[in-house]
């Protein structure tokens, strides 16, 4: 029996790794601040250099005296605080850091078509706070004040919103979109947060109606989705949420006192678990124990997933299941089985350990109590099956460390799974009601796979490693044998979570002689985020699997991983005769495949394809998102080791076979061989009318033939034959890539209208404002090129390169200063 919890929108949709400030190529400033007046000036620097900015702010009281008004365009801007004075080192609890209105003094953040994102900060007594952004981040937070009244907008014209692990105290909270639109696509997320006694006010009544949340949408349809999971709302005058819209909207494991839907639209597939019980929380917003129905109640089944920590900074799932709400409390219904010898079986072992934990009724932990610090456990033949609820705890043996770094990792594994056996078998989940967790463990020389999961839902597998080498003391390290894979999920297991969007549940993945990892099969719905295939954890050495991830199942989300040094493909996207030609609705975003994989690595570059699609795999979205979104990876330096030239199919992305796959939005350049290749043969020319078949029904590619200036607008036209409506999309670069075609270095117009075929088909010209380009006086990046994607979303190469090469260009325009140099 396969899970599937959620349609086909909801099981790969958007999740808080997509909702950080920044992209993969995101330039940031960084700043440190201890006071009112440093926070004040970070702010209004922040507007003016042009890069993405992170202010961190040190633990301590911050009472302002005037109002915080933050506005910029295209500049993201994150507030992370609870960090010491050095800004050297973090400790995530909302009470460290607090921003003080002293009701009197607003908070305005405006960051258009760009960023924002609060972490870690408490703001206390500000009346009113506004933020819009494209996309708005919002995490173990707290706003509280004494009016009751106050209130918070959040406007998200054409983006997405996060809320996680925040409390809401007498706020009247709004999210909104002014928009109107089913154009764009809209994603709001609100998980495991509190949201409490909000009032009603005299004025401003579509705000201040007393709800603890109002999610504000004219638009309806597929283009808004909402998901709303493991969040407590009580004592709001208004009552607990009021949804204007009529959007695709999830409601699961939800404390509320009541659901207003102005609309009536029924809940989508997959809600339930709602309870409109007093969640029974203390002063502090914190389960009161015993009694609170929160506790152990949640779900880790929706989008994204939860995180790590809760609003205090300690561990989120704590027992069978997260609280709801945005405090986890300490309270733990599973019992606990101690591992005390490496010895293979015997009392004290794992393997008796797992035993024990299929034979109980009631979910169980596994704690490792072992004499030394690593040691491994020679496992000489098949271990009992994970049948039911079973979280297997590496971090819990005494020097055991979990990774804190955004990017590396520090983490200390101790508890070390060596395959001693032909075919070997590490942990395996075969049961329908199976769900393993799975943290802090190193995995050596399985024959066969290191975990292998082929049944059950929303297993979790974060914070381990897969070969390599772990860290040992200050300086050394342990090596360890490569497996043949790193973790299979197959046939029917289903919504499951390979990492997560916090370091601690970052994955390593080296070595392995077949792949990484693998999504096959019947099983669909799987998260991979935020692991590092093919690279050491601190990043400076190569450990390369022989590919990095196998994706042979449907509707899966591969976001933010770095995906280096692997022997054949960074990814490979895979066809399967189940599916019968239906779309595979599998999304990468996000992603560093290749060369620039982390900051200070020599080579990372796969030496096959970064990207390849083979086996008529259909209807695969690369830089795209399931809700349609623009969520472009960075794809580098991949191919290396093709044999004959460009032509081999050894690039960027390479397209062998299978149709609808749409790749938009990517950075996509200095590979080996094409950026795009339809067929991994080399440029394919187009044809006349377009009406050839093949990878991606080799769609023609726009072909660029002009490019003006007027008004400071840079206008590039061209022309394409057209038989459904396509969208266009522009790039430059600063030097030609392969055989004559463009580079996509940098990215003019992600996501472009429409072009709309003439009647029964025909040549159509086009003309799109590319803007100034990415910098100002002379600019290097003057080699353009362009792909088009039909309507059922079969992508080109992209075109030969089109050189913007005078100050005049190809034609006799408006004068202006802007000159680029080829």
């Amino acid at each position: 029996m396969t899970h599937r919890y959620f349609p086909k929108f909801l099981v790969v949709g958007l999740s808080l790794g997509l909702l950080l400030a920044g992209g993969p190529t995101a330039r940031a400033a960084t700043i440190c601040v201890h006071d009112v007046d440093e926070l004040g000036n970070a702010i209004l620097n922040a507007e003016a250099n042009g890069e993405g900015n992170e202010i961190q702010i040190a633990t301590g009281s911050y009472v302002l005296g005037s109002q915080i008004n933050y506005q910029s365009t295209g500049v993201s801007l994150t507030l992370t605080g609870g960090w010491n004075t050095a800004c050297t080192q973090r400790t995530i609890n909302a009470l460290n850091t607090v921003i003080d209105g002293n009701n009197a003094h607003f908070l305005f953040f405006y960051a258009k078509g760009s960023a924002l994102s609060l972490d870690g900060i408490r703001f206390d007594h500000v009346p009113i706070q506004q933020m819009s952004s494209e996309t708005t981040t919002v995490r173990h937070s707290m706003f509280t004040g004494s009016i009751g009244t106050d209130v918070m907008q959040i406007e998200s014209s054409s983006g997405t919103v996060v809320f996680e692990s925040d409390v809401f105290d007498r706020r009247n909270v709004e999210i909104r979109s002014l928009d109107g639109t089913d154009a764009s696509p809209i994603t709001w997320t609100v998980s495991n947060s509190t949201f409490l006694d909000a009032a009603i006010g005299t004025s401003n009544q579509f705000v201040r109606m007393g709800y603890g949340l109002y999610l504000n949408e004219p638009g309806t349809g597929s283009s808004l989705h909402i998901f709303l999971a493991n969040n407590a709302f009580w004592g709001n005058a208004g009552g607990g949420i009021r949804v204007n819209s009529s959007p695709e909207l999830l409601a699961t494991h939800n404390h509320w006192q009541s659901l207003t839907n102005v609309n009536n639209v029924a809940l989508v597939n997959g809600s339930g678990a709602n309870s409109g019980a007093n969640p029974q929380l203390d002063a502090n917003y914190q389960p009161i124990i015993p009694g609170s129905p929160v506790i152990n109640s949640g779900t880790v089944s929706f989008p994204g997933g939860i995180g790590a920590t809760d609003l205090g900074g300690g561990p989120r799932l704590v027992g069978s299941a997260p609280d709801r709400g945005a405090y986890e409390s300490v309270a733990d219904d599973s019992a606990t089985l101690v591992v005390t010898t490496n010895a293979d079986s015997g009392a004290g072992s794992l393997r008796a350990a797992l035993v024990a934990a299929a034979a109980a009724p009631n979910a169980q932990r596994i704690a490792f109590a072992l004499p030394s610090c690593p040691l491994g456990i020679n496992v000489s033949s098949a271990l009992p099956t994970i049948i039911d609820t079973l979280t297997i705890d590496g971090y819990s043996q005494v020097g055991a460390v979990a990774n804190t770094l955004g990017v590396g990792s520090n983490a200390r594994l101790c508890v070390i799974l060596i395959g001693n056996y032909p075919g070997s078998v590490g942990l395996v989940a075969n049961n329908p009601n199976s769900h393993l967790r799975v943290r802090g463990l190193a995995f050596s020389s399985f024959g066969d796979a290191a975990i292998a999961i082929s049944d059950g839902f929303s297993h979790i597998i974060e914070g381990n490693q897969f070969g390599g080498a772990i860290a040992v003391g200050v300086s050394g390290s342990i090596g360890l044998s490569p497996n043949a894979r790193g973790v299979r999920l197959q046939q029917d297991s289903s919504d499951s979570f390979v990492g997560g969007i916090d370091p601690q549940q970052r994955n390593v993945f080296d070595a392995s002689s077949v792949y990484g990892i693998g999504l096959i099969g019947n099983s669909g719905g799987h998260e991979v985020r935020n692991n590092y295939v093919g690279l050491a954890p601190d990043g400076s050495h190569a450990f390369g699997n022989a590919v990095g991830v196998v994706v042979a199942s449907a509707n899966n989300l591969l976001d933010r991983n770095v995906i280096g040094a692997n022997v054949y493909e960074g990814v490979q996207l895979q066809g399967n005769p189940i599916f019968q030609g239906y779309p595979q609705g599998n999304a990468l975003t996000r992603n560093l495949i290749g060369l620039p994989a982390l900051q200070g690595l020599d080579s990372a570059q796969n030496y096959g394809a970064g990207v390849r699609v083979t086996a008529n795999a259909n209807g695969n979205l690369i830089g795209v998102d399931a809700q349609g979104q623009i969520a472009g990876n960075v794809i580098v330096g991949n191919g290396e080791n093709g044999v004959g030239g460009p032509g081999n199919g050894n690039g960027g992305v390479s397209v062998e076979s299978g149709v609808g796959n749409r790749i938009s939005g990517n950075i996509i350049r200095a590979n080996y061989g094409l950026a795009i290749d339809l067929g991994a043969d080399g440029p394919t020319a187009n044809d006349p009318t377009d009406s050839d078949t093949g990878p991606n029904q080799l769609q023609n590619f726009p072909t660029l033939n002009s490019i003006h200036y007027r008004n400071g607008a840079r206008l590039l036209g061209g022309s394409l034959y057209l038989s459904s409506s396509t969208r266009v999309e522009i790039f430059a670069s600063a030097e030609c890539g392969n055989a004559g075609r463009a580079d996509a270095a940098v990215i003019l117009s992600a996501g472009a209208r429409s072009i709309i075929a003439p009647i029964g088909g025909g040549n159509a010209n086009f003309t799109s404002n590319i803007g100034r380009g990415p910098g100002s006086g002379v600019d290097t990046y003057c080699q353009l090129g362009a792909t088009a994607t039909d309507a059922d979303g079969n992508t080109s190469e992209i075109s030969p390169c089109f050189v913007d090469d005078t100050l005049f260009a190809h034609d006799f325009d408006t004068p202006t200063s802007y000159r680029c140099v080829p």
